[in-house]
């Protein structure tokens, strides 16, 4: 097919096109040049020519600014400042695995729960231990208080960011309350020794509450269950 041929057929399909626009038939892909196959013509850049001018711009549809470029047009897009790289979901955000209001990349601690207060780092601030149950008058920890603190202690070894835990220990208000004082700080000792032998190698310190400091009314069994508790604070 000689080159002449070639160019008679670009012209007749840009007069085409510009009939079409005059009428309002023309859709947005038709403004494209393409060769006799029907295939759009790209330049050495992957630009398309369009066949009115000569200029140059997207195939068919023109695609929607994507700033960030996490793949979520502008449009769409919740978190258009997301840096690059980063994970995010159908609105554009990064992702929160665990729900707790700190984003993925930024979180090193993943396994949160939602609800929990947690702080720039998407780590707990104070971790409340419950139902750490103890022998009877005594401060030994019971095997269903060691199964309790094993994941608490594997979750402290990967805390990057704790220097410190407080070990604090509270009781319910049954008993003389020099005892409980007594009792709170041995408990919270036991605790300590277990996350020692567990392999958690940052500074420990023990403070015993007693009955000082109750979460509920010590009336009822429920609430002196509750208020029998092991508090951690991380720094």
């Amino acid at each position: 097919m000689s080159h002449q041929y070639k160019l008679n057929k670009l012209i007749i399909g840009a007069s085409l096109a510009l009939f079409l626009i005059v009428t309002g038939q023309a859709s947005a892909i038709d403004l494209f040049a393409r060769s006799t196959s029907g295939e759009t013509l790209v330049n050495s850049y992957g630009e398309c020519w369009q066949a009115i001018g000569g200029s140059k711009g997207g195939c068919g549809t023109p695609q929607a600014a994507d700033t960030d470029q996490d793949g979520v047009s502008d449009t769409r897009d919740q978190c258009p400042y997301t840096p690059q790289g980063v994970l995010v979901d159908a609105a554009g955000c990064p992702l929160d695995t665990d729900g707790d209001g700190v984003a993925d990349y930024k979180d090193n601690c993943l396994n949160s729960y939602p609800g929990d207060k947690v702080n720039a780092n998407g780590c707990l601030d104070e971790i409340v231990l419950r139902n750490i149950n103890f022998e009877f008058n005594r401060s030994d920890l019971t095997a269903q208080a060691k199964q309790i603190l094993s994941p608490v202690a594997k979750a402290l070894k990967v805390r990057p960011d704790i220097r410190s835990i407080t070990v604090v220990g509270h009781t319910d208000s049954e008993g003389e309350e020099e005892y409980n004082q007594t009792l709170s700080e041995s408990r919270a000792n036991a605790v300590m020794n277990y996350f020692r032998r567990a392999g958690v190698t940052v500074v420990m310190k023990v403070i015993g509450r007693g009955e000082k400091f109750p979460l509920t009314d010590n009336a009822t069994a429920r609430g002196r269950a509750i208020n029998r508790r092991v508090e951690l604070g991380l720094n």
